[in-house]
């Protein structure tokens, strides 16, 4: 099981960071408007044939709109967010990691004999000054089984319907919490108005030689290596000599054959829950009393294209809801169990969504 870290949302920058001098210059010139994340504050040297790439990112800090990097408080569940406090959503984790240039794998570390318990092992890698490799872990559990904590106060069917998404949850959580692990500093919320101001993301790149005709020629079989294996060049065979030919009472060579791909079974591909992009297949809303009896709220219930009932009391998001449901756009409802009303709606994306350029980056 991996996750893929294909996201491309942020602007690059291709002047390459070579010298700590101008490390040290540029860091003056980015603390004022911009909030930077780097492993490092200060370096000595680079290697040769290294360089320092830096990489800007914006992160919408309206927690209604669409681009969903952001969610906050607004359904009063989450009491370490302030009401003008904003925490990243996992698009725009996402968002950093490819900056930081970050990439990650995760690895399923339950028995999977124990029903409804899940357990994944997140594991991210990226360069570090010396070009060595780093690699940081984190490790996050799920457990739904009956009697655990998590499950207090679920219904029998907000449970089952739980336990649906129980593995896709758990590889979330530990995804993101493999990213925070890399060094950076990154907070786990801010105001609204501190995410006015763009990310600076830095990151180690490897520089080579591209006037040595033998680096170009390696770099060029490792680009085209997925190539070169589906395609592969036939073998250019030297013609044999008279004397080697054989004679016609010689025995015929034997044909080789190729044996049948073998057949899967049925059932044995299963869709990825991760990837459940589709149109909201059914959306409604009911009336709810409060608790103190001071009116009604309305609460909206949202089929995903997997079949799996979502819900909110947010008004904001069953707005968007109602929007995408209407258009028949495909989306991608992401939702966490908050141990009482199942799986309650965090952030809505879109399937498509085109990485937007940050203005001014040429004076950077």
């Amino acid at each position: 099981m991996a996750d893929s870290t294909a996201l491309a949302p942020a602007t690059p920058v291709t002047t390459l960071i070579v010298t700590p001098q101008q490390y040290t210059q540029k860091l003056q010139t980015w603390q004022a408007n911009y909030h930077v994340l780097a492993p490092f504050s200060q370096i000595s040297t680079l290697p040769p044939n290294f360089g320092l790439m830096y990489t800007a990112v914006t992160i919408n800090p309206d927690a209604k709109s669409l681009d969903g990097d952001v969610y906050d408080n607004a359904g009063g569940k989450l009491p370490w967010l302030q009401n003008n406090e904003r925490a990243l959503a996992k698009r725009g984790l996402r968002k950093i990691a490819e900056a930081l240039g970050i990439s990650y794998t995760t690895e399923r570390t339950d028995p999977r004999t124990i029903a409804n318990y899940w357990e994944i092992k997140a594991v991210a890698t990226y360069l570090g000054l010396d070009g060595a490799v780093i690699r940081r872990e984190s490790t996050q559990d799920w457990d739904l089984r009956d009697g655990s904590p998590r499950t207090k106060g679920f219904s029998a069917n907000q449970l089952s319907e739980a336990r649906k998404n129980g593995l896709r949850n758990c590889e979330t959580r530990a995804i993101n919490a493999v990213i925070r692990e890399c060094g950076t500093g990154l907070p786990q919320k801010f105001t609204a108005a501190d995410l006015v101001k763009p990310f600076i993301g830095v990151r180690v790149v490897y520089q080579p030689d591209m006037t040595d005709p033998d680096t170009r020629r390696i770099l060029t079989e490792r680009h085209l290596a997925g190539t070169s294996a589906l395609y592969p060049a036939s073998r250019q065979l030297a013609e044999p000599a008279f004397d080697d030919i054989e004679h016609d009472d010689a025995p015929a060579p034997q044909q080789r054959q190729q044996a049948a791909p073998p057949i899967d079974a049925p059932g044995s591909s299963e869709p990825d829950p991760s990837e459940a992009y589709g149109p909201i297949k059914a959306l409604r809303s009911e009336p709810k009393k409060r608790k103190s009896g001071d009116g009604t709220f309305l609460k909206w219930f949202a089929v995903d294209a997997h079949g799996v009932e979502h819900n909110t009391i947010r008004a904001d998001i069953g707005r968007v809801l109602q929007q995408h449901f209407e258009a028949k756009t495909p989306v991608q409802i992401i939702s966490e169990d908050d141990g009482y009303n199942g799986l309650s709606i965090l952030e809505v994306e879109p399937y498509s969504g085109g990485a937007q350029g940050l203005p001014g980056m040429g004076s950077l």
